[in-house]
């Protein structure tokens, strides 16, 4: 009996150790770092504000419709025209396209000015000309000419054939340009052109322009020469004149002008 007991206990002694461990559980395992608070100083850093300002514009006055370019004239000679123009007052020439605005503006922090560029041309062509072969009938020199002018100091025919116009640097830009009006401030340059026009003159197919196509034409065309040599030089006329009509007619004279600026260093 004292065995059975002593058996008994031992198996009741494993029973209350299980039951033990089941009520408290696994303990869990915990890594890491701890901290409830903490500071560090550091710096702000902004942006600067750049100006990229660089503008250009140019717009023809809102009643602008364009050059005429005619004559009304009765030239005589030998008590009968040669060679005249008549358009019975129904136009006036006019070779001067009016502006509303021609100006540039550029931020003085970031920009020096470079160049300007005026650029005319006309039917995605430089400017129409016309070459005058050797022996012709009026007896002028063989060369190219030109119908129209720009009446602007300067004006010239770009070297790479792309047009006609005014580049405009710092040597002269005083010339053509001023301050703009209304504009006090000094973060922007800000000029204005200081015609309000675009002037054009009579190209040196008529000579120095001093004369009209009629007077120059006539004045070539002396009372002295005869009948056949009238005809000849009045043909001669005709074709330049017929050129001249066929370079300009139903084509649109197109007017550029782009600025050109050097970013400074410090911008």
């Amino acid at each position: 009996m004292k065995l059975n007991k002593t058996k008994k206990y031992t198996i009741l002694g494993v029973a209350l150790a299980t039951v033990a461990v089941s009520s408290v559980g696994l303990a869990t395992w915990l890594t890491g770092l701890t901290r409830t608070s903490h500071s560090a100083d550091v710096s702000v850093d902004i942006d600067v504000v750049k100006d990229s300002t660089q503008y250009v514009s140019i717009a023809k006055a809102d009643d602008e419709t364009g050059l005429t370019f005619c004559e009304s004239a009765e030239i005589n000679l030998d008590q009968g025209k040669v060679i005249g123009f008549n358009n019975d007052n129904s136009k006036e020439q006019d070779l001067t396209i009016n502006l509303k605005e021609f100006n540039f503006v550029y931020s003085n922090d970031s920009f020096e000015f470079s160049k300007l560029t005026l650029k005319l041309t006309i039917g995605n062509a430089g400017r129409p000309t016309y070459t005058r072969k050797q022996g012709n009938a009026l007896g002028l020199k063989a060369d190219e000419y030109s119908y129209i002018d720009l009446n602007l100091e300067g004006a010239k025919a770009f070297s790479d054939g792309s047009g006609y116009g005014l580049e405009i640097t710092t040597s002269n830009l005083d010339t053509y340009f001023e301050k703009q009006d209304g504009y006090d401030g000094s973060v922007y340059t800000f000029k204005k052109f200081k015609q309000n026009a675009l002037t054009f003159k009579r190209g040196t197919l008529f000579g120095d322009g001093s004369q009209t196509p009629s007077e120059f034409y006539n004045s070539k065309i002396p009372s002295t020469d005869t009948t056949v040599q009238k005809v000849n030089k009045l043909e001669q006329v005709k074709t330049e004149l017929a050129a001249m009509k066929g370079a300009f007619v139903g084509k649109t004279m197109k007017i550029e002008v782009s600025l050109e600026l050097n970013p400074k260093a410090s911008a």
